[in-house]
């Protein structure tokens, strides 16, 4: 009786999971088909108009394809943003013309100035005038000579074969020249165009190492004439520490007096 209990139930329940089955079955087949469907009609390319690129049946697919690609030609042409104008023209090199150098200025103009500010007893004579001259000469001249540099340098440069001597005299009261190269508080260092020397490019240098206070007297002397021509015009360069340097220039024949050129007062 248990034995045929169970078989009956068994059975029973046997049918009911057929039927479970063949319905999720038939639910998932359906589920299937359906997503089939969707993913045909979702995936179908969509015909767009287009006048372009549109194909029609055409005895020569030639002539359509040159009309496309003019007409892809001209649209990129109305695309493309045009060329700005620009009013430069060229011009050849010898149509330049520079502007005129303007040589009308004023001593006042002058940078830096060629009035000196701080100069006191100072006596012009021999045509002894102010001006500004490259440092050119002196530079290569004075390093060639070994001359040396100090609080006070002095140095005089000419274009001859003359011998032209530079003075200078001290607060001291003591001149220092060639015949007094090396005096207690300065020194002549560098003394051209002396006895049988001859240079073309000669100069003279004399420096005070210390600062000193007094008035220190610069002059000019013209020795001898050696063959060179008379009036021998002269540079002198003057350089105090501290204070923008000063060229002066004058003539000076054989047999004239010393010239005074200028004082230079330290407080």
């Amino acid at each position: 009786m248990r034995d045929f209990l169970r078989s009956e139930f068994f059975i029973q329940n046997q049918g009911r999971m057929r039927v479970i089955t063949s319905f999720l079955l038939s639910v998932c087949l359906t589920c299937l088909i359906l997503g089939f469907l969707w993913d045909f009609v979702a995936n179908r390319p969509l015909k767009k108009p287009s006048a372009e690129f549109s194909s029609s049946p055409s005895s020569d697919q030639g002539i359509i394809k040159k009309e496309n690609i003019v007409r892809l030609i001209m649209r990129q042409r109305n695309s493309t943003p045009k060329k700005s104008t620009s009013t430069f023209q060229a011009k050849a090199i010898s149509d330049i013309v520079a502007p005129e150098p303007d040589f009308k200025l004023k001593v006042a103009e002058l940078n830096p100035p060629v009035t000196p500010t701080e100069a006191k007893g100072f006596n012009l004579r021999g045509n002894l005038d102010f001006s500004v001259f490259k440092m050119g000469n002196f530079s290569t001249r004075l390093s060639r000579a070994g001359a040396k540099q100090g609080f006070i340098t002095v140095s005089l440069l000419w274009d001859n074969y003359n011998d032209l001597d530079l003075h200078c005299i001290g607060p001291n009261r003591e001149e220092i020249f060639y015949s007094n190269r090396k005096g207690k508080i300065g020194e002549l260092d560098v003394d051209m165009n002396a006895a049988h020397e001859r240079s073309r490019e000669p100069v003279e240098n004399l420096y005070f190492p210390r600062r000193i206070s007094g008035r220190y007297q610069v002059c000019v002397n013209h020795y001898s004439n050696k063959g060179g021509k008379d009036p021998t015009s002269f540079t002198v360069l003057i350089r105090v520490e501290g204070r923008r340097e000063m060229r002066l220039k004058g003539q000076i024949s054989s047999g004239q007096p010393k010239q005074d050129i200028y004082a230079v007062n330290i407080r």
